[in-house]
């Protein structure tokens, strides 16, 4: 998945690597 990092904003930044790290997480 290649994500377009120009256009996050940093709240999308947020939510997206709290998100990452939920299903990381839960995948352990």
């Amino acid at each position: 998945v290649r994500l377009p990092l120009g256009t996050l904003s940093k709240s999308e930044w947020e939510a997206t690597s709290i998100y990452l790290v939920f299903a990381f997480e839960k995948q352990q």
